[in-house]
């Protein structure tokens, strides 16, 4: 409890207080320390601005209310009572800045945010067409029509900013960046990624705006195929889109929270990327997925850390043909879609693409399991 003292009390108490710029140290009169020590040791401390003290042997504060008198201050930098408890508390100013930080914005401002967010991903679109952004893609192995069935779009000029001294935001510059819309699950933006698509970039090359927490980037039937492919990055999911098959990316190792419940009873695909971060969290995706139902594999690139590098390290045919084997040793009872129907005097090989020597070196890789079905090849 917050105990009532005055400056006479606490002089008289302690005659020799020291001062140190703006604070002085007193012999605390409310623990009862009455062996005078050095300075160090005095555990009271008074700040001389605004009379306000604490003691930080036995944690009481308060205000001085005789004999004191408080400085002018201009309304803008007046301490108020809460302020100055805050200041003077147990607990650590940077709590309180993180508690403030996490606080939740006002509904309408949040709701400012994403219309001001979505309306800049339409300029974005806009502008994609015969970009410098689709020609990035179209290095990476991604067609046209693949980028523009997941909404992408370029930003000639994406925009940094961050806070100065005093708190206020100022542009630092901007950068050319392929933008990707990460949607929930009707479709609405709810945030954007940026990827440089130069060399000299600002900050970092990969750059989100908005919250991703429980959106994906996806194409809008996405979820209409018999087996659903979940990726780590943006290019992953156009590369195996470039294959015929459909996937999703959570353009991190975190999935929306819904996700687990749409994907029940489903055929899932963990296409996370080939390393240590992938493996671990293609292990806890599994387990949430399977939780629910969901018929959930991990398949891991081969020869290459991710899809998008599979693709350019090996063409579309020997990723398709690669990632069909491991549809039928993961899921034997399912039939594959083709866009025509064979007549039926034609064989299921006669579907596939021959793998070609690219294809059998790098089923050299000691995490290649063999073929399930070879006579397919």
């Amino acid at each position: 409890m917050n105990q009532t003292l005055s400056l006479t009390e606490l002089e008289s108490f302690d005659a020799s207080a020291k001062r140190h710029g703006n604070e002085r140290r007193f012999l605390c009169p409310i623990c009862g320390n009455s062996k005078p020590r050095d300075d160090e040791h005095r555990s009271l401390a008074l700040n001389t601005s605004t009379g306000a003290y604490i003691c930080h042997r036995c944690k009481e504060k308060g205000l001085i209310k005789e004999n004191w008198t408080k400085p002018t201050f201009t309304p803008r930098k007046f301490r108020t009572a809460a302020a100055l408890d805050r200041v003077f508390s147990v607990e650590s100013i940077s709590n309180h800045r993180q508690e403030q930080k996490n606080a939740p914005e006002d509904d309408s401002e949040a709701k400012a945010k994403l219309e001001r967010l979505q309306s800049q991903m339409h300029e974005y679109q806009a502008a994609f067409e015969n970009s410098p952004a689709q020609e990035y893609l179209i290095s990476r192995g991604i067609t046209a029509e693949t980028a523009k069935a997941f909404g992408c779009g370029y930003a000639a000029a994406w925009q940094h900013w961050e806070k100065d001294k005093e708190g206020h935001w100022q542009l630092t510059g901007t950068d050319r960046r392929v933008v990707f819309p990460i949607t929930d699950p009707e479709g609405s933006v709810l945030a954007i990624h940026g990827r440089a698509i130069d060399d000299n970039f600002i900050d970092t090359p990969k750059k989100t705006k908005g919250s991703r927490k429980e959106a994906l980037f996806q194409t809008a039937d996405a979820f209409d195929a018999d087996i659903l492919f979940l990726c780590e990055g943006p290019a992953d999911a156009m590369a195996l889109h470039e294959c015929g098959f459909s996937a999703v990316a959570s353009v991190a190792t975190s999935i929306p929270s819904w996700l687990p419940n749409r994907l029940a009873f489903r055929k899932v695909f963990v296409a996370m990327d080939a390393d240590e971060t992938g493996d671990k969290s293609a292990d806890k995706h599994i387990n949430e997925l399977r939780a629910h139902g969901a018929r959930a594999v991990r398949l891991r690139p081969e020869g290459a850390k991710d899809w998008n590098e599979m693709l350019l390290n090996f063409g579309v045919d020997a990723l398709r043909n690669f990632t069909q084997v491991k549809i039928f040793e993961a899921f034997p009872d399912y039939e594959l879609q083709t866009k025509s129907e064979p007549s039926p005097e034609i064989s299921r090989t006669e579907i596939y693409v021959e793998p070609g020597e690219a294809l059998k070196s790098l089923h050299q890789s000691p995490h290649f399991t063999g073929w399930t079905n070879a006579n397919l090849f």
